[in-house]
């Protein structure tokens, strides 16, 4: 060996991180050993080189030392064994993974025993070990062979989750333990397993022994040519999150429901609260002497009459259409429909609706669309009806446009699309989110009508194989589009302009397809400066300055009839329809020295609604006694200490007259009163 091989191999020997024993093979004594044996076997030079190299080593189990004796006597190759430790000469032994091999020196070769510290991986198997024995999660090692993954070792809790022991597994496929609809799944897991990906949180069945399934959470990563798998049993957590999904759905069924009467009791009682007071005013105006109040007229008040009745006509018949759709039991019934003569019809109907509102409402063509569709006209001429009235509704200037076009973009199923685009308010995600519920109106000002146009007009779309989609943004407009296919096509010249209709809106008018806005209520004399002096006065001649009270609610028939009686009764009365300008006259009022004695608040009002505007009033210092005006004969926990008392429609005025006399300052004179004043 040459001086430059000779100076590594004595680096390689000094340096090494592993205990290297020289040992003579005839007597199997110690002749040298590097820094790392002494370090290691913790033995002082002197004594270590007096020793025979087996002495230093004891074996895990009897006969490992002997063995690798005999190996090493029958042959010099290479061998290598575990199950060994390193005796020290203070402390404990060591475990090591042991090396023997043969040196080739003149004039007789040598013995060379290689012993690696194996301490910190005996550790780390022994922690695994243990952990995978006591672990209550599934632990598995899988060998990811071609045909199969199969099992090499599962830990003791794939028998207390699947009724398996362990050994009846190991060389199983892992396949076939795996429900049966779940292994597509599985098998595409272990090819991306194979791949180098991870996987994350794989719900899959398992079969278990008394052939039930259960559910398991799956995690695994492909680490030194075999997948160690996690597995966790969600069954339990399944079947409670599926309870907990059922509650939950029949808690929103019976939540649902409970809005529903809630609302349904708003929208009855209110019209039929103003029906019966002015039905008791015209009673009063046939039967007393004394002239009826001011702002009151007989054809007005059987307009009212008629109007609300014709209104819960209506909202009868939409929840019946509702309650038809719900059961999935309404008809339809598909037949050639001359579309474009409909659309004119629909515009011409609601044009003197628009006009009345100083709108522009248009019809136009954005391409030719067929002469016929196959649909049901009756059902789509409500869909658009509602839709168009709606954009007229909320839109204070500008115009609403009706837009039909032909989408043949997917040849096998063409659609006809009819925009409904309007300059009004505009809604935002949060209003669009909710657009189509039953019952829902949003926050417009203005938003009268029961909100079940839209919910009507989207499930009635459905039903006719079509869909209505928004785009709006508040204070932009809005845009509704109504796609429906139109079935086959046949090769008829297609209209490229609205047609005229030939109808006139005289002959339509007995459909009233949307509640008609009330007549323009004349200035309440309460707020005109010296008509309060013109009201009938208290009873008492010497009797105090008459109670003022501030009444909201925004259904026009039922303000203006409350505030009717109210003034025959004696009381000066200013009445708004929004609970932002009930603060707006409260403040007023106080400015002016002349505060209100009590308010009156609907509490579902849009805008503004009664319960926030009370917050409001006595986070201002407002301290007069406020009444909730309801449909409801519940009350909602969320109003708790807002007001002082609760008056449910249809309004008892006796009642009424009793809770007032009440609280307007500690009980003053009784208000006015005569034998027409119940109720009948």
């Amino acid at each position: 060996m040459s001086d430059r091989h000779e100076e590594i191999a004595r680096c390689l020997f000094r340096e090494s991180n592993d205990a290297l024993f020289i040992f003579d093979p005839r007597d199997h004594r110690v002749i040298d050993a590097n820094p790392a044996a002494l370090r290691l076997s913790g033995f002082d030079r002197k004594p270590l080189l007096q020793m025979k190299v087996w002495d230093l080593f004891r074996g895990v189990e009897p006969g490992v030392i002997d063995q690798l004796i005999e190996a090493y006597q029958i042959s010099w190759f290479y061998h290598s064994r575990e199950g060994l430790s390193l005796n020290r000469a203070v402390g404990t032994p060591i475990p090591v993974n042991v090396t023997v091999s043969r040196i080739h020196t003149r004039p007789d070769p040598l013995g060379l025993v290689v012993a690696r510290d194996i301490s910190d991986r005996k550790r780390a198997q022994e922690a695994l070990d243990r952990f995978f024995r006591m672990a209550p999660d599934l632990f598995a090692i899988v060998r990811p062979d071609p045909d199969a993954p199969r099992f090499t070792r599962l830990n003791p809790s794939w028998e207390a989750s699947l009724g398996f022991r362990p050994d009846e597994l190991v060389a199983t496929s892992a396949i076939d333990v795996v429900h049966h609809d779940d292994r597509p799944a599985a098998e595409a897991a272990f090819a991306s397993l194979r791949s180098g990906r991870e996987l994350n949180g794989l719900e899959l069945r398992l079969r278990h022994r008394d052939g039930s399934h259960r559910w398991l959470a799956v995690n695994a990563v492909l680490a030194d040519g075999l997948i160690y798998l996690v597995g966790r049993d969600v069954t339990e957590t399944k079947r409670l999150t599926a309870l907990r999904r059922a509650m939950e759905r029949t808690e929103l069924a019976s939540r649902a429901k409970s809005e529903l009467l809630r609302d349904l009791g708003h929208e009855l009682r209110t019209p039929l609260a103003a029906i019966l007071e002015y039905a008791e005013h015209l009673i009063r105006a046939e039967t007393q002497p004394t002239p009826p109040p001011e702002g009151f007229s007989r054809l007005d008040a059987l307009r009212t009459v008629r109007r609300n009745a014709r209104y819960l006509i209506r909202l009868l018949n939409d929840l019946l259409d509702l309650a038809r759709l719900e059961s999935g039991t309404m008809r339809i019934d598909l037949a050639e429909c001359q579309v474009g003569e409909l659309l004119a019809q629909v515009v011409d109907l609601l044009a003197a609706q628009a006009r009345a509102r100083g709108l522009v409402l248009s019809l136009e063509y954005r391409t030719p669309i067929p002469p016929t569709i196959r649909t049901d006209a009756l059902r789509l001429r409500q869909i658009l009806i509602n839709l168009v009235s709606n954009a007229i509704k909320f839109t204070q200037v500008g115009s609403v446009r009706v837009e039909a076009s032909l989408d043949e973009s997917s040849t096998d199923r063409p659609l006809l699309v009819v925009d409904v685009r309007d300059t009004g308010v505009g809604m935002g995600p949060d209003v669009i989110a909710r657009l189509f519920e039953p019952f829902y109106r949003g926050s417009a000002v203005g938003a009268d009508g029961a909100g079940l146009g839209l919910a009507l007009s989207q499930r009635m779309a459905g039903l006719l194989g079509g869909r209505i989609a928004v785009q709006s943004e508040p204070g932009r407009g809005s845009r509704f589009s109504l796609s429906l296919p139109t079935g086959p096509l046949g090769t008829a010249h297609r209209q490229e302009k609205p047609p005229d209709s030939g109808f006139d809106s005289a002959e339509w008018s007995t459909l009233e397809p949307a509640p008609p806005r009330p007549d323009p209520p004349p200035k309440p004399p309460a707020t005109v400066p010296g008509a309060a002096s013109k009201a009938p006065a208290l009873a008492s001649p010497a009797a105090p300055a008459r109670p003022r009270l501030l009444l909201a609610d925004d259904n026009h028939d039922l303000r203006r009839a409350l505030t009717l009686r109210l003034r025959r009764s004696g009381i000066e009365v200013v009445d708004v329809d929004d609970g932002r300008r009930v603060l707006e006259e409260a403040g007023r009022a106080r400015d002016d020295g002349r505060p209100f004695d009590l308010v009156l608040l609907d509490v579902r009002m849009t805008g503004m609604d009664g319960p926030e505007a009370a917050r409001q009033l006595r986070a201002r210092g407002f301290r007069m006694p406020i009444l909730a005006l309801t449909a409801s004969e519940e009350s909602d926990p969320a109003e708790e200490g807002l007001f002082d008392g609760r008056m449910v429609k249809p309004i008892d005025w006796e009642v009424l007259r009793g809770t007032i006399q009440a609280h307007v300052r500690g009980g003053r004179p009784s208000l006015d009163t005569d034998p027409g004043d119940t109720v009948q």
